[in-house]
């Protein structure tokens, strides 16, 4: 026999029906999960959208002929089999109904459930059995939960709104989902379906507005509080005396920046949710500046930007000084990280003054930090050194290393902008030692981030790539999606000047992935130079054009100096090898202006190599020798070994041109041990071309 027992109450209801023989097979349906039933448990969720869609047009009996409008009925009604047959049948009995006036009703109503009704039968009647048959305070707790914004809550936030101890909570929860009232989705992480949610709030509304606020104010009190913890961790790895302890209740153990970021993360949703649900300026200054550590490792900045603004209003509107400053000090950075760079200045700018009148030394000096990072990329190198010269200053007299290292990166990044190479290692390899010593993983993957830029740039691409590799180790170890796409893209240009243009390829492929998932559009760019230049070294002239041109419309986007003058000298090198020389001299003419401004030895050495090969292809060997001497003076000037190489293979290509061959073997020679000694993939090239293999 087959024995089916539908809506069984518990399990003591059908035990008494279970057959002896072993022959017969018992279906038991129940709203409720009957654990203690020696019998194989099958959740039903909801149909599939496309399960969805099949039921309600078999039900509905007549054609249904717009499947958007489709689509959004089903996802209205959450694809739950009563509400689909409730409104198949209003479909099916009004035959001027269309489906998507039945969706804009479904929309346009304030509580679904009161559409959702046929005769005596209604979704909030099916919800009713199982409210009804739970004690009071259960039931209490079920409204309570309706009022949570998110998409999921735990043990600690769920005690916090409804007012009760941790281990109380637990068991609710627990209980609500063995009567289907609650999803557990992840362990220890609980949902409600939509329309279960919209039904708690309905009996909510009974409790009174007062006891609605204050469960709401508790809620955003422990989010606010726990954020702000859990933040401090990320960036001191240890909790700060400053973080408030105005909620009483109970907060997870948070133990170090690891438990921080994973918690954040979990509860990203619910903490935005938050801050979309609130009006109070107190609670959106409160709430920004917790989560405004996440944020600054996960973004994405256009959303980071969005948040920060409207705190930096919200700050304004409290006349609290103090607040507004903290909250302009992490809109400057968002806006710099979303390569915004006026609007950047202009918010640290306004912090700085805040934090002046308040007499803040630190603040300031986190401030001029900020300022230093948008003036190295916009080129003002000297208002940039004093700026972290004088930060710097301020953090050792307070004797607080974290901070002293982190400025002691941001330094190494002006000595290598700067042609500084052994100062840039030296400043790197200082704040590596004092993020070792503090335990600090995050401050370490930056010290060996700029290591390996460092590296890269003196041309030891050994060291480089270790270090590189380290970086994206211990980014992806912390989370930091920003750090793991700068170390992924480093990575791929020490391996593009190895040689390894297959693997160079897939970590820059990562690294834009990355960058698009935060809306970083500096990122982006510097990413996409490099693949244009791998792109071009693997035969795809047209891929390559394609990559370097969308960087260069970025960068004119954004105006950042530095990357505007890289990508167009790497274009017109990319246009000379096609033999378009028009269009590449304008490039390089336009590069050249640009390193000119920023007194970028670098930049001029690399660009006079490139007009030495643009002269050579025009058929001017001289004019193209004293290019490249004059490169050759620069990299010699700066100890640039690549531009070195650079130098000599074009000085070794313009003699072979003339017909001096005994010159030509001597400069390919020279060229050729600079590029062995360096791990260099041009070495290969140049030797098939000079036969020298």
């Amino acid at each position: 026999l087959l024995v089916i027992l539908d809506n069984a109450a518990d399990a003591a209801q059908v035990e008494p029906l279970l057959p002896g023989e072993g022959r017969c097979l018992v279906l038991v349906t129940s709203r409720r999960r009957l654990v203690e039933l020696d019998a194989v448990s099958i959740d039903l969720d909801p149909l599939t959208p496309e399960e969805a869609e099949r039921m309600f047009r078999e039900l509905a009996g007549r054609d249904v002929d717009d499947p958007p409008a489709l689509g959004r009925v089903v996802e209205l009604c959450g694809r739950l089999p009563l509400a689909l047959a409730i409104l198949a049948t209003r479909f099916r009995n009004r035959r001027t109904l269309t489906v998507a006036r039945l969706a804009e009703e479904l929309a346009e109503a304030g509580n679904r459930l009161s559409t959702l009704r046929a005769r005596d039968r209604a979704v909030a009647a099916a919800f009713e059995l199982s409210y009804r048959d739970l004690p009071p305070d259960r039931q209490r707790f079920f409204r309570l939960l309706g009022l949570h914004p998110g998409d999921g809550i735990e043990r600690y936030a769920a005690a916090a709104l409804t007012g009760i101890g941790v281990t109380e909570a637990d068991d609710h929860l627990d209980a609500l989902y063995h009567e289907h009232l609650l999803d557990e989705f992840v362990l220890g992480r609980f949902a409600m379906h939509d329309l279960l949610a919209e039904y708690a709030l309905e009996l909510a509304s009974a409790d009174g507005p007062g006891t609605l606020a204050a469960a709401v104010d508790a809620l955003h009190d422990f989010y606010e509080q726990t954020a702000g913890i859990a933040g401090d961790l990320l960036v001191h790895n240890s909790r700060g005396e400053d973080v408030g302890t105005w909620f009483t209740g109970p907060v997870p153990p948070l133990g170090d920046a690891d438990a921080a970021f994973a918690w954040l993360s979990a509860e990203r949703g619910n903490l935005l949710s938050c801050l979309a649900s609130t009006r109070d300026p107190g609670r959106i200054v409160g709430l920004t500046l917790s989560l405004a550590p996440y944020l600054r490792r996960t973004g994405p900045w256009s959303l980071t930007v969005a948040l920060h603004r409207a705190a930096a209003e919200a700050a304004r509107s409290l006349a609290d000084r103090d607040a507004e400053a903290r909250v302009l000090l992490e809109l400057g950075r968002a806006e710099y990280y979303a390569d915004n760079y006026d609007e950047a200045q202009i918010a640290l700018r306004a912090a700085d003054r805040l934090f002046e009148a308040a007499g803040d030394d630190t603040g300031r000096a986190q401030a001029l930090t900020s300022l230093g990072q948008v003036w190295v990329l916009t080129g003002a190198h000297p208002d940039a050194r004093d700026a972290f010269t004088r930060a710097l200053a301020v953090h050792e007299r307070a004797g607080d290393r974290g901070e002293t290292a982190a400025v002691l990166v941001e330094l190494g990044i002006l000595h290598y902008f700067a042609d500084e190479y052994p100062e840039a290692i030296a400043a790197d390899e200082r704040a590596l030692r004092i993020f070792e010593a503090l335990e600090d993983r995050s401050g370490q993957a930056k010290a060996h981030k700029g290591l390996g830029l460092a590296w890269l740039l003196s041309d030891d691409y050994a060291r480089a790539e270790t270090a590189s590799a380290r970086a994206l180790e211990l980014f992806r170890e912390t989370g930091e999606r920003l750090g793991e796409a700068q170390a992924s893209s480093n990575l791929g240009s020490v391996r593009r000047a190895r040689g390894q243009y297959a693997r160079a390829r897939e970590d820059l492929e990562n690294a834009l992935e990355i960058y698009d998932e935060l809306d970083d559009r500096g990122g982006r760019a510097m990413a996409l130079i490099e693949l244009g230049i791998v792109l071009h070294h693997l035969g795809d002239f047209r891929a390559g054009e394609r990559t370097l041109r969308e960087a260069l419309a970025l960068y004119e986007e954004f105006g950042e100096p530095m990357g505007m003058a890289a990508v167009r000298k790497e274009l017109a090198d990319l246009l000379t090898g096609a033999g378009r020389l028009p269009e590449a001299r304008e490039l390089l003419d336009d590069a050249e202006a640009l390193y000119q401004k920023l007194d970028d030895r670098m930049g001029k050495a690399a660009t006079s190599n490139s007009y030495g090969a643009w002269h050579l292809a025009s058929g001017d060997p001289r004019t193209a020798r004293a290019h490249h001497a004059e490169a050759l003076r620069l990299a010699l000037e700066i100890a640039s070994p690549l531009e070195q190489a650079s130098a000599w293979t074009g000085l070794g290509r313009v003699a072979r041109a003339l017909g001096e061959h005994r010159a030509a073997e001597e400069a390919f020679d020279k060229a050729l041990e600079i590029y062995r000694r360096i791990g260099s993939g041009e070495a290969e090239t140049l030797a098939a071309e000079a036969g020298r293999g």
